[in-house]
This record gives C-alpha cells, structure tokens and sequence, in this order.
C-alpha cells in the first residue's frame, strides 16, 4: 500500500467474479493504481495476484459452485453479501474510502457499503445484465410467479435508477 499517508486514496471494488478473468475489473483497477489509488477488490478465491503493489486482492473464501437449484445460488449470493458486508465494514473504519464500485450482480450487494456510505464513500453499482433475461436461461417460472414479479420490478429499477448513490 501506499507509505505516504498524505495522498492516500482509497477505493474499493466488488465483483462476484474471478479478478484475473474479469478484464473490465482489472483494467481499471490497475488504471487507479497507476494514478496512486489503493485498491482493494473483494473477489472469488483464485490462485493469482496482481502485479501492482497498489491493488489487494480480498478473496472470498468459498468456492462457487454451479447448481440448477434456485435456492442454491441464494444460498451463494447470500454468503457473498454477507463476506462483502463484514470486510467492508471493517475496512471502511480502517481506510475512509473516497469510492466502492459494485460491478455485477446480485443488485442487493450496494447495501454491503452502507457503512462506508455512512461515513462519505461514493457508491456506483453497474448492472451489465437485464435482472429477469439473467435468471431465464437458469430457472424456469411461471411469468405471474412471485419470483418473475420481483425480477421485473428490479429490472425497472435499474432502468429508472442512476448509478452513482
């Protein structure tokens, strides 16, 4: 991390995704780091590590599994929120964060910042991916079912939503 505690710059990223597979993830985390950012992504457990000093790999310790079973992946996304929400927290009492990026789904990981954003980080979460098109090739429903409801009423959302929080 950086030694000069003057300019240090935090920013924090989330991605429930390999960071070496995820080029967008890592072409800008490494793009912050050549400008003197600190960056600590939280991330799934591999076995690789970057090349810049500035960026910290945070990695979430279980293994993701691929499952048809719906409540397998809640179960997954559930257990990820909960890691993102512990060393968030932690870590935004230990470095003030100017910045945390969520990068991909699931939409509820924005409120694993809720301390940081208490205490002045900006918050932008992206959603590449429309909510109900993401779990259609997964799960089958029926289209008055609770669960497509609820797809459809994040998906306007997203659409009505800025990013920035």
């Amino acid at each position: 991390m950086l030694t000069d505690k003057k300019n240090n710059h935090y920013i924090a990223m989330v991605v429930y995704s390999h960071y070496s597979r995820d080029a967008r993830v890592r072409r800008y985390a490494e793009a912050l780091a050549n400008l003197n950012f600190s960056v600590d992504i939280i991330c799934l457990n591999e076995n690789y590590l970057p090349l810049n000093s500035h960026i910290r790999l945070i990695k979430y310790p279980l293994e993701r599994l691929r499952s048809s079973a719906y409540w397998w992946y809640i179960f997954e996304y559930l257990a990820f929120f909960s890691f993102c929400l512990i060393v968030l927290s932690y870590l935004s009492l230990k470095n003030k964060y100017q910045l945390i990026h969520i990068h991909n789904m699931p939409d509820f990981l924005v409120f694993s910042t809720l301390l940081a954003r208490f205490f002045g980080a900006k918050i932008i979460s992206i959603s590449m991916i429309p909510c109900p098109n993401y779990s259609s090739p997964n799960f089958v429903f029926p289209k008055t079912s609770l669960w497509s409801n609820c797809l459809n009423i994040l998906n306007i959302y997203h659409s009505n939503m800025p990013i920035f929080y």
